[in-house]
């Protein structure tokens, strides 16, 4: 028998919380300095192919060591239903998002795309789940910051509605990986990492494919990407979608789910302030206005989700891993 593993320090825990924070905080400024150089989708494919790739390295390696299932086992089944999850978040969700912070404020995609929980509230209603007074009530501020946020904007309204999409697709995919999975027979549970790895791989090839075809890399000057735009993208695939995912699992499976869940209303806070101290975006007392009551729903609805569902938030050990039944929902481009 095992011994249990060491309880983290305090400084560990908040590493990980600021690390989760900063880095998810600052990938909305990123995708907007990349996308202005490099052709959005194939921005966003380049960092998901190459993210899911080294992540899947990563996590073959530690099973070829361990003495767990392998990849195989723990795939077997499994790769149809993690390819279409990865096409809705990532294709789907983070093509849209890509799509239009060419035209968009960083910060106010941020707090735009902070609408997944709110959206998930919609999605399980059409699915039969009739939502509680909590969940009206917190919907219903969300869309008065919504339309705080957008009635006093002057540009055209298209990417604003493209990212609320988005959050709408991410959220529709949150919730199939919400649901229960016909598992294989004696079939090991996969860990997040590996179906990380499969969602970002599926994503990324399927965002390069529609690059292809859109012709954008007939649109790509190498010579002409300035290094900002380099360390942006280096910055969204080792930091955003590596580090970040990290800490987060960590946090999850180490500390408590509630914890690591205030990233969905920490993350838009970040990244306004971000954008406004680096590429100088305005922040103006409706926008300001609009952006506290979408976090306060936010945050009303993560808060109550997570003490409600406290015993289900924190999966048992699993080698230090989440599974795919267990693995939050609501993440981050």
């Amino acid at each position: 028998m095992g011994a249990a593993p060491s309880t983290p320090a305090r400084g560990q825990v908040y590493a990980a919380l600021l690390a989760v924070w900063l880095l998810w905080g600052s990938t909305f400024l990123s995708i907007r300095v990349l996308v202005g150089q490099v052709p959005p989708l194939l921005a966003a494919g380049c960092r998901f192919t190459v993210a899911g790739g080294i992540l899947f390295l990563a996590v073959g390696v530690k099973c070829a060591r361990s003495a767990g299932p392998g990849v195989r086992e723990q795939l077997r089944g499994r790769v149809p239903r993690l390819a279409l999850l990865g096409v809705l978040h990532f294709l789907v969700a983070n093509g849209m998002v890509s799509l239009a912070e060419q035209h968009l404020e960083s910060g106010t995609t941020g707090v735009l795309f902070a609408t997944v929980p709110l959206w998930l509230i919609g999605v399980r209603a059409l699915a039969g789940n009739r939502p509680r007074a909590v969940e009206l009530c917190a919907g219903a501020l969300g869309l008065g910051g919504v339309a705080l946020l957008l009635g006093f904007r002057t540009g055209p309204l298209g990417p604003s509605l493209m990212v609320l999409a988005a959050a709408g697709a991410w959220a529709a995919a949150g919730f199939l990986a919400e649901r229960p999975e016909k598992r294989p027979d004696a079939a090991p549970p996969a860990g997040a990492g590996l179906a990380s790895a499969v969602q970002m791989l599926s994503g990324g090839l399927a965002l390069l494919l529609c690059s292809l075809l859109s012709g954008e890399w007939a649109q790509l000057d190498v010579n002409r990407v300035r290094p900002t735009a380099w360390l942006a993208g280096i910055h969204l695939i080792l930091f955003g979608s590596l580090v970040g995912f990290w800490a987060y699992t960590w946090l999850v499976t180490r500390i408590d789910a509630r914890l690591a869940a205030t990233y969905a209303y920490v993350q838009p806070v970040i990244t306004m302030l971000l954008g406004w101290l680096l590429l100088d975006e305005r922040l103006t007392a409706a926008a300001l206005g609009g952006t506290a009551l979408i976090i306060v729903a936010v945050a009303w609805m993560v808060l109550t989700r997570s003490r409600d569902g406290a015993a289900k938030a924190k999966p048992e050990p699993n080698d230090g891993e989440l599974t795919v039944e267990n693995k939050e929902a609501e993440s981050t481009p």
